[in-house]
């Protein structure tokens, strides 16, 4: 599949390392326009000129440093979908990468930089670009769609509006003018031709509306609940690439949905018509003529009852959205492909550690009785085991959102939390029974870490308890000890992962990153002195009592 020439802005105070990168991109991407610039400012004004694929820039630099550059980047809605790859020489600098995300940059590669690293990177990179801004132009075409047919409804509106005052206008003049037949022939003559003016209106606009629908991949249809009878726009039959009177019946259009999908499409009309759903919406996959599979959105209501109030008419539109799925399924293996380039990343540095792991002790063995060397051998046995910790830190973030959320009982999975730790004769009470939260498979790991906080930075902690009260929208999970509690300067801090105090491998950053994958938010709201407590809140559909649906 061909792709254009990527337009690349580089952006760093090192002229020589502008120099090296671009001769770098433009021989790993031929044809690649490549623009620098040795200071911020210069450097977005030609990110606003040159409109490009991605951003390489670099953080230290004086005047404005990359992080604020990045800020104006993403602040700027004409600039902000562009992705930013940040390139430092601090390589194993947490806050910076930290920073970096906090800012908007989508990507963080150390120099020297790996050439296969920061060429996926910059591949993977045009094509988020490119979806993003598919997407952003779909949209702001529908939107226009919808105005022009606003605009053409409020004109309709006007016009019906006007013709029925001038018939009003007609029936006074009746009233009053009986015997002036004459007159009034005129008038009804006039009101015929006002008549006929608004239905030719009517008509071009209907000739409009479907000249929008087909240009925007839109269809209408209208189904009789009792017969099965479906009649529908010609765009209907033409997406698919049928004729028209291919189609009379709702069975000649589940006959073409893909078997996997097809059991999702009856149920979702089935549960629209019991009143189980207030409206049908579903998505799914249809055979066109050609024998391939498109993806449609289809949704609709009822628009008609029977005098007992049965359903009579489903009236709907129809969308082919298979490009937008097209670009989806892209995204999702660049993903995968990054997890994969990152899971190899993780074992190198594992063996590595394994290998210097092993010098170590050798140079104990030989060091033997120095204890000065022992000293400082032990410290540097210590850094290994910090950066392993770390691998692994990455390797659970990485999980995060890998799985799809699933109802957990907050009960069990807080005592599979527990089981990885041992809190000695530290007393707890789980008070949850039977409330079931949806959140990500790694809930557990964040269990973990909110007691892992409590016996690392509680001091004295004697008790755990963990309880939960509720409202008609949200539900509030209470996880609180006895410790020392956290100072007020600080509680917005604990849950930001920095390079100073070092918290748990898996600290409250790691927590609050797994409850916000399906919106369940954490504050700390405690008493300093008196101990910790961590407020959950799991907004409405997000949570229930085991054995509701």
């Amino acid at each position: 599949m061909e792709h254009k020439a990527p337009i690349i802005v580089a952006i760093d105070d090192n002229k020589d390392n502008l120099v090296a990168l671009k001769a770098f991109v433009t021989d790993a991407f031929p044809g690649a326009s490549v623009y620098s610039a040795q200071n911020g400012k210069h450097g977005i004004g030609l990110v606003r000129e040159k409109n490009p694929d991605v951003v390489l820039l670099d953080i230290l630099m004086p005047g404005m440093d990359g992080f604020e550059v990045c800020s104006q980047l993403k602040a700027d809605p004409y600039l902000s979908h562009i992705p930013v790859v940040f390139l430092t020489a601090l390589k194993d600098d947490r806050k910076s990468r930290i920073r970096a995300l906090e800012v908007g940059g989508e990507a963080f590669i150390s120099k020297p930089f790996d050439e296969a690293e920061l060429t996926a990177q910059i591949r993977a990179m045009v094509k988020i670009k490119a979806a993003g801004e598919r997407e952003r132009d779909e949209k702001k075409y529908l939107a226009g769609l919808v105005a022009d047919r606003t605009s053409q409804l409020e004109w309709e509106l006007a016009e019906r509006r006007k013709a029925e005052q001038e018939l009003g206008e007609a029936n006074q003049v009746l009233e009053k003018n009986k015997t002036a037949m004459l007159n009034l022939l005129d008038d009804l003559k006039e009101e015929i031709e006002a008549r006929k003016k608004s239905e030719a209106a009517l008509k071009v606009n209907h000739v409009r509306l479907e000249s929008a629908m087909d240009a925007g991949n839109l269809a209408w249809w209208e189904m009789d609940c009792r017969t099965g009878a479906v009649v529908c726009s010609e765009q209907k039959a033409g997406m698919l690439g049928y004729s028209p009177d291919r189609f009379s019946l709702y069975t000649d259009f589940t006959a073409l949905v893909h078997t996997d999908d097809l059991e999702l499409v009856m149920k979702a009309m089935r549960d629209h018509l019991d009143g189980k759903a207030s409206v049908y919406d579903i998505e799914y996959r249809i055979r066109a003529s050609t024998g391939e599979y498109r993806w449609f959105h289809d949704s609709g209501r009822i628009t008609g009852y029977t005098p007992d109030r049965t359903p009579e008419k489903v009236t709907g539109l129809v969308m082919d959205i298979t490009g937008g799925k097209l670009a989806e399924d892209t995204l999702q293996r660049v993903n995968q492909k990054l997890n994969i380039l990152s899971e190899l990343t993780r074992k190198d540095l594992t063996s590595q550690i394994f290998v210097l792991n092993s010098y170590l002790e050798m140079a104990k063995n030989h060091a033997a009785g120095q204890d000065q060397i022992i000293a400082t051998l032990q410290k540097g046995d210590h850094a290994i085991r910090l950066i392993h910790e770390t691998v692994e830190y990455s390797k659970d973030y990485q999980d995060m959102g890998a799985k799809p959320p699933t109802w957990q009982n907050v009960k069990m999975v807080m005592l599979l939390g527990l089981s990885h730790i041992s809190v000695g004769e530290i007393r707890h009470s789980i008070e949850t029974e039977d409330l079931e939260v949806f959140a990500d498979p790694l809930l557990e790991k964040a269990c973990q870490g909110l007691f892992e906080n409590s016996i690392t930075h509680g001091v004295h902690v004697t008790r755990i308890r963990i309880w939960h009260m509720s409202t008609p929208d949200v539900v509030t999970i209470i996880f609180e000890d006895d410790g020392t509690g956290i100072p007020h300067e600080k509680k917005e801090r604990i849950f930001l992962r920095s390079g100073g105090e070092r918290a748990a491998i898996r600290g409250l950053f790691f927590v609050r990153e797994i409850l916000d994958i399906t919106g369940i938010t954490i504050k700390e709201t405690g008493e300093p002195g008196k101990g910790a407590r961590f407020e959950m809140t799991v907004p409405n559909g997000a949570w229930r009592y085991a054995g509701e649906s």
